[in-house]
């Protein structure tokens, strides 16, 4: 996810409008949503039993995919679901592995995910690099990347007899 906030600016640079401010305009619309978004989402989350994974991988994709071919107005307005959707998937995605890690020492849990998460981050952006990809094309495949998390399910009884 985080690649592709950094490759969403400058895609917005080189390609929408080559203004500093630009890139400020469509940061502030996407941090405001977010800001009112993960308070009300969060405790919405914390109270549901519902799954919000899978919609909000698709949301994702949908919105970012949006973005990168929007310019205008329209990318203005779709700033302001990015907020929302980022950050549901974000609540999301850390609720299931953090609901995972409880089956486990959390701890070495939590390391194993933040090592695994952030080696593949720099595993990303070093192919994105050495292949000289458009920056287009970098968000596609970011966005695929994203859109695989969503067969990711806290049932799934494989790994948890692993540990047994």
């Amino acid at each position: 996810m985080n690649v592709v906030k950094f490759l969403i600016p400058l895609y917005i640079f080189i390609y929408v409008k080559n203004t500093y401010q630009t890139i400020g305009i469509v940061n502030l619309i996407t941090n405001l949503s977010l800001i009112v978004f993960t308070y009300l989402f969060g405790k919405t989350l914390d109270k549901s039993k519902n799954n919000f994974l899978i919609i909000s991988v698709i949301l994702t994709v949908i919105v970012f995919t949006l973005k990168v071919n929007s310019v205008g107005y329209a990318l203005l307005l779709i700033s302001a679901l990015e907020g929302f959707v980022t950050k549901m998937y974000e609540l999301s995605i850390n609720k299931e592995f953090y609901t995972l890690s409880k089956k486990f020492e959390y701890n070495n849990y939590n390391l194993a995910y933040e090592t695994v998460q952030n080696s593949f981050r720099t595993f990303v952006t070093l192919v994105f690099i050495i292949f000289n990809l458009k920056l287009k094309t970098m968000i596609y495949i970011t966005l695929l990347c994203i859109s695989i998390s969503i067969f990711f399910n806290k049932n799934n009884n494989k790994i948890i007899q692993q540990k047994l």
